[in-house]
């Protein structure tokens, strides 16, 4: 069994704060590219490994500072503009640190993007070639295909949603633990007996 939990960067302080470094095992962001740098360090911090999912080439992270006020910063701390978080995400700094990958984007402003996907499988023409000639300078494969009912795959595990009911002073905190550990060791017990 293996415990997935879901959060937004904005909660997640508040959520996980009495989790230590490393106490994640995997980080999975996905839309990334939108992501602030700094909205991400509190649960990288403790996180083992990460895996950032996202397209530099789309939506970038909304910036609630003005670009005066991280101006002002920068020069006051001495701090290159590369490193301004109004000109990088989550996704162009783990872009950055991956050297396997390709320059993408329209011919007159390539970006570095790190492990590109380039089948697309989420829209229908003419959008896809509408997209792929603005945006991605013709470097996606169209890959939408129709649903065939005769290949669709049923889910061979159970899946489903846990109730641990009890007290919480933390929003995840020890007590709350302490109720999840009955019901999710109930759970694999029954798994195991039903094979």
């Amino acid at each position: 069994m293996v415990s997935v939990l879901s959060s937004t960067f904005a909660s997640f302080s508040r959520s996980f704060a009495t989790l230590m470094t490393g106490e994640i095992g995997w980080l999975l962001v996905d839309e990334a590219g939108q992501a602030t740098p700094q909205a991400a360090v509190g649960v990288l911090w403790r996180s083992r490994r990460a895996v950032f999912v996202g397209d530099p080439l789309q939506l970038k992270p909304i910036m609630t500072v003005s670009d005066a006020v991280l101006e002002h910063m920068r020069t006051r701390y001495h701090v290159d503009t590369h490193w301004l978080p109004n000109r990088q995400s989550v996704q162009t700094l783990a872009d950055e640190a991956t050297p396997w990958g390709r320059l993408a984007g329209p011919a007159r402003c390539k970006t570095w993007v790190s492990l590109p996907l380039v089948v697309h499988r989420r829209c229908d023409r003419p959008m896809h070639a509408l997209a792929n000639r603005i945006a991605y300078d013709g470097a996606m494969v169209y890959g939408t295909i129709p649903p065939v009912p005769t290949k669709d795959m049923l889910a061979r595990l159970d899946t489903g949603w846990i109730d641990a009911p009890g007290p919480s002073e933390d929003n995840l905190g020890a007590s709350r633990r302490r109720g999840v550990a009955g019901p999710v060791a109930d759970a694999a017990c029954r798994r195991s007996e039903t094979g």
